[in-house]
Parts: structure tokens; sequence; C-alpha cells
């Protein structure tokens, strides 16, 4: 098996239209779900599991007779099941796997693949009464998620104290977010006065649809959901939207993956038939959750990783 290379550069470089990869439209292997008859255990990143949950209704009404358990415990939190406990099948993440993670399932004798499923924007929302919090640039998020009121910010606007509701510490999108506003130093974030850290982002966007003062970080397809009381917020300005991810301008645009391990893809049929099938069709259903489709260029690289696990030439 050919050296783990991580595609989350890649996806960010094409998005860029900084990358140019060799091949396109890779076709891979199908195997009849109606023949998969074992169980799946899947766990990570609370972001990706509504697109992972809605893949899964689809391989079962395409006749899978397995079970899948999903779970959504945050990104550190599903490499660890998988790298350091083993119990996963599967990992969901919404950033790459660490340094660290990897040395992890490597002690282990696991080897990583990953596979990118798709595009999110990671958005900044606010109530949708909020009539002057409209946009920021990306080097003033700093002072805003830990400024006490928003007169700090901005002195035309009221004197109030902001109301944060950010991810708990351990998931993909907290360390996403720390990496791009804080330079990876999550300490100010952590003391900021009225911030409220969740472990689940549908709880962020109810919170933040609930309080005038109330500002919060999400996943677009969870603004989505919520977006009768929520409004998102322009970065650089640039809002999140379908058109900003085909442009590739908005800041906070990141990746979407899951990871296995190679001997489990070669060894457990369902895993193999599972991967097989969400990269070949995680285009037609990741838009109807609320997030953005690959280009196809990724995806074809996502299947050669899938391929270059079985051990097969494409």
């Amino acid at each position: 098996m050919k050296p783990w290379i991580s595609t989350g550069l890649l996806i960010l470089m094409t998005i860029l239209g900084g990358c140019e990869p060799a091949r396109s439209d890779v076709t891979l292997p199908l195997t009849d779900p109606l023949e998969i008859k074992g169980n799946l255990r899947v766990a990570g990143s609370a972001t990706v599991v509504p697109l992972i949950r809605r893949m899964y209704k689809r391989f079962i009404l395409e006749g899978y007779r397995g079970v899948m358990n999903i779970r959504g415990v945050g990104t550190g939190r599903g490499f660890k099941l998988f790298c350091q406990d083993g119990q996963l099948d599967i990992v969901l993440a919404s950033r790459p796997i660490k340094g660290h993670e990897m040395l992890a399932c490597e002690d282990r004798g696991r080897t990583p693949v990953e596979f990118v499923i798709g595009v999110d924007m990671l958005t900044i929302v606010a109530n949708i009464e909020n009539d002057f919090f409209r946009g920021v640039n990306l080097a003033d998020l700093k002072t805003v998620f830990t400024a006490n009121r928003w007169s700090e910010v901005n002195e035309e606007w009221p004197d109030d104290p902001i109301e944060r509701y950010v991810p708990e510490p351990g998931h993909g999108s907290f360390d996403f977010f720390v990496n791009a506003i804080f330079d990876g130093d999550a300490d100010e974030l952590l003391i900021a006065a009225n911030t409220v850290k969740e472990r689940d982002p549908e709880s962020i966007a109810q919170s933040v649809g609930s309080g005038l003062n109330r500002i919060g970080v999400v996943g677009y397809a969870f603004y989505k959901k919520y977006e009768e009381n929520l409004t998102t917020i322009a970065v650089d300005l640039v809002k999140p939207s379908r058109l900003a991810a085909e442009r590739g301008d908005y800041p906070l645009t990141r990746a979407l993956f899951v990871y296995s391990d190679s001997a489990r893809i070669r060894d457990k049929e369902q895993v193999r038939a599972f991967l097989s099938f969400l990269l070949n069709y995680v285009s037609e259903e990741i838009e109807k959750v609320g997030y953005f489709k690959a280009s196809q260029d990724i995806l074809d690289n996502s299947k050669l990783v899938f391929l270059d696990a079985m051990g097969i030439e494409p």
C-alpha cells in the first residue's frame, strides 16, 4: 500500500484553484447493499453526522440489512475511539487527523485512510433580530469573540454584553475556528466572559436563535436548519452560500472527512461497501443536508485512495 497522504490540503488548493489532479471520473466497484449484513460503528464530528445519517438511510433504502450506530461525539473523541480504543469502523471529521492521533493509530497497528466527502463553511451566526452586526473582517473576529460588550468592538454598537456560543474543545469546529482566528491558541476564547461551550451544534443554533445579543459558530447545515431565527455574518465581505462555495472566497471554508482503517476496508465487507456507496453517491445528497459538493477532482482523489487501500489498480 502507498504511504498515507492527507487530502485536506488538496481540497483547499482545489477550492482556491491551485490544484489540477491528473485523473477524473474514477469508477468504484459497486456492491449490492442487499448482500451486506454486517453492522457498522461510526462516530466523530457532530457536523458530519447529518450527512452520514442521510447516506445511511439511502443505504437502507437500497437494501442494506445491517445496523449503523452513528454518534456525534466530536472529531477529537472520534479519533480517540478509533485510534486508541479501536472501537470504530469509520470516523467522522471536520478537520484533518492530527499528528499525535496518527501516531496513536500507528501504535495500535492501524493505518488511517482519509476520504474527503464534501465542503462546509464554518458559519458565524447572530440572532435574526440583531440589526447592527452584519459583517466583520477575519482579523476582527478575535475581538468579537473575546470582548465583553458590543461597544468594545464598535463604539456605535449597543453597550450590551455579547453572549457567545461555541463548540467545546475536542470538536473539529472548535479546532478549526481556533486555528483560523486565534492562531491555534485557545486560551483567550476559553476564558472569555459570556462564552458557552456546547457539544452539539444544534444547541448552539437554537441558543443563538433565542437571544438578541447572542452569536455562535456552526456548520452551515445547522444555520440552514434554523434560518428562520438566525442570520449569517459576512466575513471579509463574503457571506457563506453556494455561490461562495463555487467561487472559493469565503475565508472559513473547510473540508468534511471520513476516515477508516486500511485493514478494515479490506477485511469487512460492510465497511468496504458503505464507503464505496458513500463516495459514489454523496454528491447527490449533500446539498439536501445543507453542505456543498466537493469538486469532481476531489471526489476522484478520494476514490483513488479507496482503490489503493483495497490494493486495486485504477
